[in-house]
């Protein structure tokens, strides 16, 4: 997991005199991130709104941290100033990124593939693992704007449950739990159809319109083709018509002139 590592990371910034702080947050993270993957897995298009917001504040908060904490040695009490800084960061960015539209949707889609997948393809490498990963997340990112709800209902079922099996194995070192993710991520999948079938029809819908409307344009273009091509031929007989009427007016005038010789 891309973010779990940031996590600890950010976590180690706190203050020594706040060791028992750290400890009781290095005690809740992995149950945190497990009641959220769940929650992702199986609610993840029921509260999209949610979660979005939710994934724009650990990005924002996050990163912030990441950057601003060990920037300088702070007291205590200028640490927890600017935690909460990045909290307020964290919170604007959820806030504004309703105003993003799709775009939210998109980023939010791309954040969970990257941050669940690159576990799962450790045997490729850490840098290869990473780069199949973007490639996946940017390709389910893209999907999710033609067809929003069957590609949210994937990423979320399949991220949210890929993620609860990361933690599961870093903290219980528990095997196979690759194969563990995918089957809870395929009962996650059927739960959220259950729960979400209008959507799913209504997407149904618009996927048979968008078929229908593109086979209709290219019939209709086929026919113009077709057309154009039917003209060009009785375009290219009739000249070759005129030309051999041509020719044979000017053989004939030949055959006099001749005739007139003689």
């Amino acid at each position: 997991m891309q973010f779990y590592g940031l996590f600890e990371k950010i976590i180690n910034y706190i203050p020594d005199s706040f060791t028992i702080v750290r400890e009781y947050i290095y005690i809740a993270l992995p149950f945190v991130l497990m009641a959220c993957a769940l929650f992702t897995a199986f609610f993840g298009l029921k509260c999209a709104g949610l979660w979005c917001a939710a994934t724009f504040f650990g990005i924002g908060t996050s990163l912030t941290a990441y950057y601003i904490l060990p920037a300088v040695n702070y007291n205590d009490v200028m640490f927890w100033i600017m935690g909460g800084v990045c909290l307020l960061v964290g919170i604007l960015c959820a806030y504004f990124s309703k105003y993003l539209f799709r775009a939210q949707l998109v980023v939010s889609n791309f954040a969970l593939v990257y941050a669940s997948l690159p576990a799962f393809i450790v045997f490729l490498g850490d840098i290869p693992s990473k780069i199949v990963s973007a490639i996946v997340a940017g390709a389910m990112a893209f999907l999710n704007i033609k067809y929003k709800y069957l590609f949210v209902l994937l990423t979320t079922s399949f991220s949210g449950s890929f993620i609860f099996w990361e933690v599961i194995e870093n903290r219980y070192n528990i095997k196979y739990t690759f194969v563990y993710a995918i089957i809870m991520g395929v009962l996650a999948f059927a739960f959220q159809c259950y729960m979400n079938r209008k959507q799913i029809k209504d997407t149904y819908k618009d996927v048979k319109k968008k078929y229908k409307k593109t086979k209709d344009e290219g019939e209709k273009i086929i026919t113009k083709l077709e057309d154009e091509f039917e003209k060009e031929k009785e375009k290219l007989s009739h000249h070759n018509n005129n030309d051999e009427m041509n020719q044979t007016e000017i053989d004939y005038e030949k055959e006099e002139s001749a005739c007139e010789k003689e």
